[in-house]
């Protein structure tokens, strides 16, 4: 079966399938749908919270254009990952959108997305139901929308930060040479230093020595062999010249890297191992 939004476009059949009759009906057939930016570490008891996350600002009703773009995010399959792949993330929402509108029994009902950029994934609340799925092909689109939503008041471009629109306010109090302490070159002194340390230590004479298929949810008690902790399903001991340079050089490249400010609040889950060692 096919659905339709407002705007007359198909959704991806995969799409409807994943959100159901009732989540799609409600993202299509809103009547208005609110931005809610949420601060997850928040216990305070005094602030406003939604699906137990502290809201630190609400959006006005976002405009029919504003909907219509994030309808065109919500039902491109692009915006999902649908693989056998699952991040093991700890839910750490840093905006809500909340829809509202009438339900197919046409009753007042809302939905709540909840936009995890710290993982790419986002979270979807319908009365007792609950979906979760991966956003990093919606992330940018996302983004965007937040930050023309809130005004760029409340959002950091692609959760980076911008050093030229960063006041640092310094307490004189504590501070006993007339110096000024920018914290943010540091900070980025720091992880260039660690960035450096990294290739630094990968030279014309690494040698990957073995490989290892990894069962990352096995318990090492239960496998016969372990590397770094995790149990061995397959240990390849010799690999050839050419493969050995095609993994280096993929290793070595810069571009397969994203070097953000942000971490990624994931569980590590290796799925593949490599030993490597430099002749001197």
């Amino acid at each position: 079966m096919q659905y339709y939004n407002a705007l007359g476009t198909c959704s991806d059949s995969s799409v409807s399938r994943f959100l159901g009759k009732e989540i799609l009906h409600l993202t299509q057939q809103s009547d208005s749908v609110q931005a809610l930016y949420l601060n997850p570490m928040n216990q305070d008891s005094t602030a406003n919270y939604h699906l137990g996350y502290a809201v630190q600002d609400t959006s006005q009703n976002l405009t029919q254009t504003q909907i219509s773009s994030l309808s065109r995010i919500l039902e491109s399959e692009a915006s999902y990952s649908f693989d056998s792949t699952t991040k093991n993330c700890t839910l750490l929402p840093d905006y809500a959108l909340v829809f509202y509108g009438s339900n197919l029994q046409k009753q007042r009902d809302t939905l709540t997305v909840l936009l995890d950029f710290h993982c790419d994934m986002w979270h979807f609340f319908y009365r007792d139901i609950r979906k979760f799925e991966d956003m990093e092909g919606a992330r940018d689109s996302l983004l965007a929308l937040m930050n023309e939503v809130f005004s760029k008041k409340t959002v950091i471009d692609t959760l980076e930060l911008d050093t030229t629109k960063v006041k640092i306010e310094l307490d004189t109090t504590k501070v006993k040479k007339k110096k000024e302490l920018d914290t943010t070159k540091v900070k980025k002194m720091k992880y260039d230093q660690i960035q450096n340390l990294f290739f630094e230590g990968l030279s014309e004479n690494s040698h990957i020595t073995n490989a290892f298929l990894l069962n990352p949810e096995n318990s090492v008690q239960d496998s016969s062999q372990s590397f770094h902790s995790f149990a061995v399903v397959e240990k390849l001991d010799s690999i050839s010249k050419t493969q050995q340079d095609t993994l280096l050089k993929i290793i070595k490249n810069k571009d397969n890297y994203r070097f953000t400010d942000h971490v990624k609040n994931c569980t590590f889950l290796p799925d593949v191992g490599y030993r490597m060692y430099n002749k001197h």
